[in-house]
């Protein structure tokens, strides 16, 4: 069972991994990352997974909400 110190450090850590994500690809992508996306850290790479949100453009698509 993980000791709330050990709970804290990781949350820390966590925020600090949303923030790398976000100033890594931001400026390139356009990706967005919440304050509580979901982070993994990989068990053997040397990364870690961040939930990021990805924008779809419906133009020209059926989903085009101009063309309704």
């Amino acid at each position: 069972m993980q000791t709330t110190k050990k709970i804290a450090a990781n949350a820390v850590r966590d925020v600090r991994m949303r923030a790398l994500a976000d100033i890594q690809y931001r400026h390139i992508t356009g990706l967005m990352i919440d304050g509580d996306a979901v982070v993994r850290e990989d068990p053997v790479d040397n990364g870690c997974y961040v939930q990021a949100w990805l924008w779809v453009d419906f133009a020209d698509t059926q989903y085009d909400k101009e063309l309704r």
